[in-house]
């Protein structure tokens, strides 16, 4: 933690404002550092400033639309039984999920085995 008192007094007031109506924020702040080191009252504006200019996620509004990209997709028979991919043999599809398509697939190499 900071050890600077008057940062940690910023931080107080700081919290004390945040939580407050824009509009009202100026006269709480000159009310609450009135008397004080100037430099707390540069140190709530900056704190202030910095949760003004944050970026809020509005995640009602999503910049993707899911929905439509989802109705684009390709179709997931590129791969057919049959279809050699690398040491593995396509035998046919047993699955397809949101995350893709699951096929059982034999290996030759280094041993003969079936895999999905």
């Amino acid at each position: 933690m900071d050890s600077d008192p008057s940062r940690t007094l910023a931080e107080i007031i700081f919290l004390e404002l945040i939580d407050q109506p824009a509009e009202i924020r100026t006269t709480l702040l000159r009310d609450r550092c009135q008397g004080l080191d100037p430099q707390v009252r540069q140190e709530v504006e900056k704190l202030l400033a910095g949760d003004a200019a944050a970026v809020v996620a509005d995640l009602s509004h999503p910049r993707v639309d899911m929905q439509r990209l989802w109705n684009q997709r390709e179709p997931s028979n590129r791969e057919t039984p049959g279809k050699r991919i690398g040491q593995y043999q396509l035998l046919k599809k047993i699955g397809e999920g949101g995350m893709g398509v699951v096929y059982l697939a034999e290996q030759h190499q280094p041993f003969s085995r079936q895999v999905a």
